[in-house]
């Protein structure tokens, strides 16, 4: 058995000064390139590395000496316990 977790509407985000409030499904470059426009930078080296928030900080991503954990100050996970 399995469960198969569906986070594309999970998708908005928000961002206020240099801190980024995110939706699991938010795609991860989109921020990147996003925060890039207001001239916010720091984690352009996971730029280009395909998935959402949620499967970045699951598994947690890197790349060029810099992973999701060296940027992440916060997280809110939300467990479902279907026994």
């Amino acid at each position: 058995y399995g469960v198969i977790v569906l986070t594309n509407k999970f998708n908005s985000y928000s961002l206020a000064e240099n801190i980024v409030s995110a939706q699991a499904g938010v795609s991860f470059s989109r921020i990147i390139c996003d925060c890039a426009d207001k001239s916010l930078g720091g984690f352009e080296e996971l730029y280009g590395i395909p998935g959402s928030v949620g499967g970045m900080i699951y598994n947690n991503a890197g790349a060029f000496g810099l992973s999701v954990s060296d940027i992440l100050l916060k997280c809110k996970i939300y467990q479902y316990d279907v026994s």
